[in-house]
């Protein structure tokens, strides 16, 4: 073998190796994204689709027998980590606090992600567990209504018709020794055939009075379900 041979031999060993390491990388891609799915982005930035960045929410709700606009200020940033006052269920997990414009109450939207249904049902339990040893729980309906989507040209205008919220929904009420809030779960809301699983807290900092905050808590819920399009775009129930 002469030495021009010999280079050549050599150097169609280092292009094959080169094209093994690039297959090897562009293989390990494929496999990282694809059982995410096209658009969706990864499981610890899932529970940020369901509460505000930046932007306050408003929403056009009936107050004093008169329409009007309300608006939910941040308060603070949101925070990318379990909310202390519940126990830890998902590794995934955001909330963030805003303020009522028109009350001034302090409310809280908490989320937990979860990326198969055993842990969801898991988490569920230990949730349910862990609010009756510490408060009354009960199950309720939360009636939106469908005041959010007549507010006129000083409102919000009505969201795309493939993400319409409720009117309705089944919620697990909890009122404890410093907080009080509902519960709902969501489940696919993404895309109907993967499996994505959400718990959602909507709650009032520093109150226990319930049934004194259910407007605050509901008014929340349909300014996040407007401004949010995932907020209660899967198939929402109480925990159970």
């Amino acid at each position: 073998m002469t030495l021009n041979e010999k280079k050549m031999h050599l150097l169609v060993i280092v292009i094959i190796i080169l094209f093994g390491i690039s297959l090897i990388i562009a293989t390990g891609k494929v496999m990282m994204f694809v059982p995410i799915g096209p658009g969706v982005p990864p499981s610890e930035y899932l529970p940020q689709l369901m509460i505000s960045g930046n932007d306050a929410y408003s929403v056009c709700s009936e107050y004093n027998d008169q329409e009007r606009t309300l608006y939910f200020t941040p308060v603070g940033e949101r925070r990318d980590e379990n909310y202390r006052q519940f126990p830890p269920l998902s590794p995934f997990s955001s909330y963030r606090l805003f303020r009522d414009g028109n009350t001034n109450t302090t409310l809280i939207i908490s989320v937990w992600y979860f990326n198969s249904q055993a842990d969801f049902r898991a988490a569920q339990q230990n949730l349910l567990a862990f609010l009756k040893e510490n408060g009354a729980v009960n199950s309720s309906e939360l009636e939106i209504g469908n005041k959010s989507n007549i507010c006129g040209a000083t409102g919000n205008t009505p969201r795309d018709s493939r993400f319409n919220s409720p009117n309705t929904i089944r919620v697990t009420s909890f009122a404890g020794s410093d907080e009080s809030g509902i519960f709902l779960t969501n489940s696919r809301p993404l895309i109907p055939t993967r499996d994505d699983y959400f718990i959602q807290y909507v709650g009032v900092i520093n109150s226990t009075d319930l049934s004194g905050n259910t407007g605050e808590i509901k008014n929340l819920v349909a300014a996040v379900s407007l401004n949010q399009r995932y907020f209660l775009n899967g198939e929402i129930d109480e925990l159970s």
